[in-house]
């Protein structure tokens, strides 16, 4: 790895390509640290969680164990534990107790972990040089893990806070369907309603239950859920026209997908009502919002996950360039009418303690 003056932090798996990475069929992103601004602002609309978490957490031995799940290429990581460390600056009893600090920093093993050592570098925006850290002489390690949170991370009963920011709707598995790049309930069908959501309910259950087995007694966890996104409106009908352009049928091509599925806000409260022994619910709200989305962030978004999907049909994209030159035909195709795209989205931000 660079910046191997960073000895502190360590990588637990070499970066491989978003090809070859199967754990999943959602892929990382692509130069995300220079194109996360529009998530950044969704983060700083839920910092509520994190001033909501603090007082809870469970009593201080003098070590505290934070993790981001989903952490991406670690820009956006940073600035919530940042936040954190703001609000624990507010607590006498953390500013007291706490001596040392480890930050588990989570994601798919095609992950750029190099981009988040450098963002670690970066005394500007580095939580190592956070006042709180520099005051207190607080010990901080980093681990970065190369891993889908669908599996256990962490040993069980070792972290007081975890966070998971505009990831959830990513879905580690995904069938094909008839309408395009993303499925929609909007669509009405119901068989296909009826297996997104099987699924959907049944991996937020076991992230639940994997983070409930992580979590110390009363550890606490923040994240946010996608409910609603307008984005199939756009996505789908720019796919569709790149291919009529070809004189080819999208149909022909339905393992080309992005695996993103909104949850539905009585989804989200029937399985936190299967875990109510679990966890109680510190905080739970609704939130609506328009984003804009510039070419730059779709293409980070989007770009691994299209070339993937396109390299299941080599007859057709022969060359890596060949597929390249069809992504950027549909990022076109995007946006031919404006160079920022408006999409209205609807959130569910969770603050939630193990019992």
């Amino acid at each position: 790895m660079a910046a191997a003056q960073m000895k502190h932090v360590r990588v637990h798996s070499s970066t491989i390509s978003p090809f070859d990475q199967s754990e999943s069929v959602s892929k990382s992103m692509k130069d995300y640290n220079k194109s996360s601004s529009t998530q950044l602002g969704i983060i700083k609309r839920g910092l509520d969680n994190i001033a909501i978490a603090v007082p809870n957490l469970p009593q201080n031995q003098g070590c505290l164990q934070v993790v981001d799940f989903g952490c991406s290429q670690g820009k956006n990581s940073i600035f919530v534990i940042n936040n954190l460390l703001d609000e624990m600056q507010l607590s006498f009893k953390y500013i007291k107790a706490i001596n040392k600090l480890t930050v588990y920093h989570v994601d798919l093993p095609d992950n750029d972990f190099d981009g988040l050592r450098d963002c670690l570098i970066d005394p500007n925006i580095s939580y190592l040089n956070h006042n709180l850290v520099k005051s207190r002489n607080i010990d901080v390690k980093v681990e970065c893990v190369g891993k889908t949170y669908y599996d256990q991370i962490l040993d069980n009963n070792s972290v007081d806070m975890a966070f998971c920011y505009s990831s959830l709707h990513w879905m580690p598995e995904y069938t094909s369907t008839p309408y395009g790049l993303a499925y929609d309930s909007k669509y009405e069908d119901y068989s296909l309603t009826e297996w997104f959501t099987e699924m959907s309910d049944r991996y937020l259950a076991k992230w639940l239950g994997l983070r409930f087995s992580e979590l110390k007694q009363y550890g606490v966890i923040s994240f946010n859920i996608m409910t609603y996104s307008d984005c199939s409106n756009w996505i789908n009908p720019s796919w569709k026209r790149v291919f009529q352009k070809r004189s080819l049928n999208y149909l022909d091509f339905a393992k080309v997908y992005i695996p993103i599925y909104m949850r539905s806000t009585s989804s989200i409260r029937r399985v936190l009502d299967n875990l109510k022994d679990q966890f109680k619910i510190l905080s739970r709200r609704s939130e609506s919002v328009t984003l804009n989305l510039p070419r730059s962030g779709i293409r980070s978004v989007f770009f691994n996950q299209i070339m993937v999907g396109l390299s299941k049909y080599p007859e057709y994209f022969k060359t890596e360039a060949s597929k390249q030159q069809f992504y950027y035909e549909f990022e076109a195709e995007l946006f031919k009418d404006s160079e920022i795209i408006n999409t209205n989205n609807s959130f569910e931000w969770v603050v939630l303690q193990k019992l």
